[in-house]
């Protein structure tokens, strides 16, 4: 009974057909072309989620550096800077802190397209000894760019750490 429902060709191998009657040859074919482009899209996004992790911890070090940098340089004056490209920091320790960020981001390989660094030495929270803060925003750089409608991504990292020393009033 089962021998009827296979069709044999020449040689006696069965021609691929089912129990329907129907020919199943070119199947995985259809498959592979409805799922491939699914697969295709997953892994560039999981492509592109690895590169802002990347760059969001290669940031994080960099701004912990600028920090650390800043913790252990003797006199420098209580209160904020907050730089941005087009207004530099009033007090000269704030703004070599900001110089001595920008310069590590520089050889991190992020773009010149920072868009802030603030340093805030604040002895009034209590702590002991004060706390020192660096905080660096950059817009994230995507690798397919509007292709999955991930631009302008804005990478944030706040370190606080603590002032090794007295800050200057």
């Amino acid at each position: 009974m089962m021998g009827d429902l296979v069709q044999l060709d020449k040689s006696g191998r069965a021609m691929g057909i089912s129990r329907s009657g129907l020919k199943e040859r070119g199947v995985a074919t259809i498959e592979l072309a409805i799922c491939f482009p699914f697969f295709l899209i997953f892994a560039l996004m999981a492509f592109e989620a690895g590169n802002y992790v990347n760059d969001y911890l290669r940031l994080t070090r960099t701004v912990y550096e600028g920090a650390r940098y800043g913790a252990s340089k003797p006199q420098v004056k209580e209160g904020t800077c907050a730089w941005t490209t087009s207004a530099p920091c009033g007090d000269p320790s704030h703004q070599d802190i900001v110089n001595r960020t920008l310069l590590l981001l520089d050889r991190a390989g992020f773009p010149s397209s920072i868009s802030d660094v603030s340093i805030i030495v604040d002895p009034t929270t209590g702590a002991v000894p004060p706390m020192l803060t660096v905080t660096v925003e950059t817009l994230y750089d995507s690798v397919f760019g509007g292709f999955f409608g991930i631009q302008n991504v804005p990478l944030r990292v706040n370190i606080t750490g603590p002032y090794l020393f007295e800050p200057l009033p």
